[in-house]
């Protein structure tokens, strides 16, 4: 539960920012038109972001000093932290099957997140042709998927085992994920411009966010079931070490992923310059081009994760026992 909390504040964060970029940012203006064109807006936005990141640090971090004293202490051989000591328990870790699989799904899920944060953009501006507002009420929308994604993922998780839930969950995003792509290059989507095709946009973003949203929290969720493996494997409890490296190494593939969204951009000879790159001056089959990479393309990044995930060997009846027998092992030594 606490797990899906830490998800549902994060998009928040998110989805405050996004609404923020587009209605107020990069708003459309009559002296320098389209504002995502205006290199001047970035800057602003930029600043605005990283006042709120930070103050959400520091408000988090005082929120739940308190609760330190109360925590279950660990036996200390040494110092409390040093670069050698995180290298040792990082390795320690990784030797977790558990933890390599759910690895492994999230760095190829961080990619596909990283190539899609920067063509998303494209996609909303030039293969759609969305106006800022546009954008801006498809950014607002999220928060439909989100409560949706928040409320189902128990009852999801309690009918169905994580493993099994995942699976279905991604096999669902992977196929209902390039569907708007797909019916615009065969000629069944709604023209650009019209009310039909930003209600298309966001009816499919509604189900499609969802499904991810619910996949990142059951497989953080199993991170944590990972850890419990690995304390009886080890006789050691590492939950910060398991969740430090999953989540550092998923922000630096994320990034990598941001990276390799700008090279796409210039194998496919995407141009540059406000008016070059001014909606409608892009040429048709530069713009297919995009559709294919952000559309079905990203299915690459997706099927490579969802291999991963069919490896991973602890289900819900492995886990009742790793649970159990932590139980009898704390209640023998007493604690």
């Amino acid at each position: 539960r606490l797990v899906s909390y830490r998800w549902l504040i994060g998009w928040m964060g998110a989805l405050s920012i996004l609404t923020s970029g587009w209605f107020v940012f990069f708003a459309d203006r009559e002296v320098v038109g389209d504002g995502r064109l205006d290199p001047a807006n970035y800057p602003h936005l930029g600043l605005f972001a990283g006042v709120l990141v930070a103050t959400a640090i520091l408000v988090s971090s005082a929120g739940t000093h308190g609760v330190i004293p109360r925590l279950r202490q660990l036996d200390s051989d040494g110092s409390l932290f040093s670069l050698r000591r995180f290298v040792q328990d990082a390795r320690a870790a990784l030797r977790n099957h558990s933890l390599r699989m759910l690895l492994g799904m999230s760095l190829f899920s961080a990619m596909a997140l990283g190539v899609a944060e920067v063509l998303g953009t494209y996609m909303n501006t030039w293969f759609w042709e969305f106006t800022s507002s546009q954008i801006g009420i498809l950014a607002g929308a999220q928060v439909v998927p989100l409560v949706l994604g928040f409320a189902l993922v128990g009852p999801i998780s309690r009918r169905w085992d994580k493993r099994k839930a995942v699976i279905g969950l991604a096999l669902f995003a992977i196929l209902w994920g390039p569907i708007p792509v797909v019916m615009r290059i065969v000629g069944i989507a709604p023209e650009n411009g019209t009310p039909a095709l930003l209600a298309l946009i966001m009816g499919h973003g509604v189900l499609l966010i969802a499904a991810a949203i619910q996949i990142g929290i059951l497989n953080s969720s199993m991170v944590m079931d990972a850890t419990d493996e690995h304390e009886l494997e080890s006789g050691e409890r590492r939950e910060g070490t398991f969740i430090s490296v999953t989540t550092f190494t998923g922000k630096a593939v994320s990034g990598f992923g941001n990276f390799l969204g700008g090279v796409l951009l210039d194998v496919i000879d995407f141009p540059v310059g406000q008016v070059d790159a001014a909606v409608g001056n892009v040429p048709e089959a530069t713009i297919l081009k995009l559709g294919l990479v952000a559309g079905p393309g990203l299915v690459l990044f997706y099927l490579c994760g969802l291999f991963f995930i069919t490896r991973l060997r602890t289900g819900r009846e492995r886990h009742a026992e790793i649970t159990a027998e932590l139980a009898a092992r704390r209640r023998a030594a007493g604690g």
